[in-house]
């Protein structure tokens, strides 16, 4: 008999034992909660590897007690290739962070055992969304995930709480629209599975797919529901950033999105082509705002809302292709922007500060952290032979094999999405030199110099940029076929022609001709001196440094149409929590002007219903 049914329940059951002894722990036996966290995510990873590696499909489900009623008709666990691969992942991103926070994280700033203890909770909520055999169960998972998330947040620097709060209000309006989605499913008497073959055609059912597309885009991260992810990527510890708005969101939300796509719903019509249009908005509107970021995190945060943009783009073409490409690009997105927040972590470690105007000139100081950084910021923007050029390729694809439909729309939508990738390079080149190549900040406010990364840092950050390598050259050998392609419920045929190993020896001979080249050139004698901008020393005069990170400033501030634009999106003109909160205050305002507390007024308002009242009834009576 197989165990894998015994391993679903400890998949969950095992972490959220564990975050309940470390919750105990606190601070009095910090090391022994290091060591709980750590051995909780490598026992979760391990039995998650398992699960996915026996390549079954098996369920759990509650022992056949008879108090428990309807409660044993249905398993409360599933496991299939899409969510076996997607579990795997979640818990080797969880140990990732631990081994970094390991270094990272000290006992002065962070209460250890609870930091741990919430990672512990997080990841067991994530596994029971994950492997949930039902909608029901899923929503119990999908809301108890918010509050190990809040808490995670909560233990960051200024203005965290009210970043928690705004993630907490976001997500949490968006799992009561997933309960409204399950109310219109009982309502049209459709079974409560994640399996099944609806139409969106019906208008019922179209709105309880937008209702669980609401949940998904809260959790990943879509426009409009966005706006929790940059302020939380500032102010929340590194770790918990890389953990979540960078990995573990980010596999939750595209996991639910592409399930209702592939399994319980049928995209078709105007759905279809909303999901699409969403996706190319958020590609474009997000990449355009961390163009001007000065804040390093800031920026990130937008950059991980972007490519959500591809992964919705990919799912709402509604083909296979399409979705595998979606996922592989979350699957690479959480892989590379996890990286992008740990050497920005180490970046901020070493310098003090976040401010990309206050940086500079660390590639000789933290040369691991700015390998990783660059193969990522090259990973992210789609550089080939790197694991996001290959899924960014898949959606491009999807869009072009949609237009032998007909139609103008897939041109627009295709030109957002290179677009979207031109951008995201032009500002990591702004990262890359503002952060490590650029000339070191030297002014008076600097602060001293922090401690390197360490060990747990290096190795998780080489993992991850390992992983940006290995999933671009060999992306067919190992993530389609061990993890993408299995998950999808028929055979994708690619169009285009890639071979990323070619490519890969292509662009190595290429490199290594122009190294030849610049070998001989050195070989001439040039003389070198130092340099000088209006007849000032440039590396005497501090006020003299060039800073990249006003890089495409004229962008936003000489051109009439675009500067508009971003004077709104700093007003948070385009943000629903900030337009929701002036709604609420507008009111709360106007009902305060009316409760002056004078007698009179209330009086009047006695007599005015009063006299609305007899108006009603007369009004009936005819």
């Amino acid at each position: 008999m197989s165990n894998v049914p015994l391993m679903l329940l400890l998949v969950v059951a095992v972490p959220l034992v564990l975050a309940g002894i470390a919750h105990l722990l606190g601070r009095r036996l910090s090391i022994l909660a290091r060591l709980l966290g750590l051995i909780g995510t490598a026992g979760t990873l391990y039995l998650g590897v398992r699960v996915w590696l026996s390549g079954e499909e098996a369920s759990w489900a509650l022992p056949n007690w008879q108090w428990l009623g309807t409660l044993r008709d249905s398993p409360v666990l599933h496991v299939d290739a899409l969510s076996g691969f997607m579990l795997a992942a979640a818990c080797l991103f969880a140990l990732l962070i631990v081994i970094y926070s390991l270094s990272s994280v000290r006992g002065k700033e962070l209460d250890n055992g609870r930091f741990y203890g919430h990672i512990l909770a997080a990841l067991a909520a994530a596994a029971g969304a994950l492997l949930a055999n039902n909608f029901v169960v899923l929503a119990i998972f999908w809301g108890f995930m918010g509050l190990p998330f809040y808490l995670l947040i909560n233990m960051g620097k200024e203005n965290c709480e009210a970043a928690g709060k705004k993630m907490f209000i976001i997500t949490g309006a968006s799992d009561s629209l997933l309960l409204l989605g399950i109310g219109l499913l009982l309502a049209g008497e459709h079974d409560l599975g994640l399996y099944g073959e609806i139409a969106t055609s019906n208008a019922a059912m179209a709105g309880a797919f937008l209702c669980f597309s609401a949940a998904a885009f809260a959790k990943a991260g879509g426009m409009p529901l966005h706006s929790w992810i940059p302020d939380v990527a500032e102010t929340a510890p590194v770790p918990v950033v890389a953990f979540l708005p960078a990995s573990v969101d980010k596999l939750l939300g595209i996991y639910l999105l592409a399930r209702i796509s592939l399994h319980t719903f049928t995209v078709t019509g105007w759905v279809g082509s909303l999901l699409m249009i969403l996706g190319a908005i958020t590609i474009v509107a997000a990449v355009s705002m961390a163009l001007i970021q000065h804040n390093l995190r800031r920026l990130l945060g937008f950059h991980a809302v972007s490519q959500v943009g591809y992964m919705i783009l990919g799912i709402g073409t509604g083909s296979v292709l399409g979705i595998a490409g979606g996922l592989f690009h979350m699957l690479n997105n959480a892989v590379y922007k996890s990286c992008l927040f740990l050497t920005a972590g180490a970046a901020e470690r070493r310098t003090g500060t976040g401010d990309l105007d206050k940086m500079g000139g660390l590639y000789k100081a933290l040369p691991v952290t700015f390998l990783a950084a660059v193969i990522a910021a090259l990973a992210i923007s789609g550089i080939p032979p790197l694991n996001g050029f290959f899924s960014k390729w898949m959606v491009y694809q999807a869009v072009i094999e949609m237009g032998r439909n007909g139609g103008w729309l897939w041109i627009v939508l295709l030109v957002a999405a290179i677009f979207g990738s031109a951008l995201t390079l032009a500002s990591f080149v702004k990262v890359i030199h503002s952060v490590f190549l650029g000339q070191e900040y030297k002014g008076a406010d600097k602060p001293p110099a922090g401690p390197k990364a360490g060990l747990g840092m290096r190795i998780s950050m080489v993992v991850l940029a390992g992983a940006c390598v290995v999933f671009g050259i060999w992306a067919m050998q190992v993530p389609l076929e061990k993890m993408i392609y299995p998950a999808m419920p028929e055979t994708v045929q690619a169009i285009g022609l890639w071979q990323p190993q070619l490519a890969t020896g292509l662009i190595l001979l290429a490199i290594a001709a122009g190294l030849v080249i610049y070998l001989l050139g050195s070989v001439v004698n040039v003389r070198r001196d130092d340099s000088y901008v209006g007849g000032a020393d440039v590396s005497a005069e501090p006020e003299m440094r060039f800073s990249a990170a006003d890089f495409y400033q004229t962008i936003s501030k000489e051109m009439p149409i675009l500067r508009r634009l971003y004077v709104q999106a700093e007003k948070s003109w385009y943000d629903f929590y900030a337009l929701g909160r002036r709604l609420i205050f507008y009111v709360g305002g106007g009902l305060r002007a009316l409760h002056s507390g004078l007698l009179l007024t209330y009086v009047a308002w006695c007599v005015l219903g009063l006299v609305l009242l007899v108006w009603l009834f007369v009004s009936a009576s005819k």
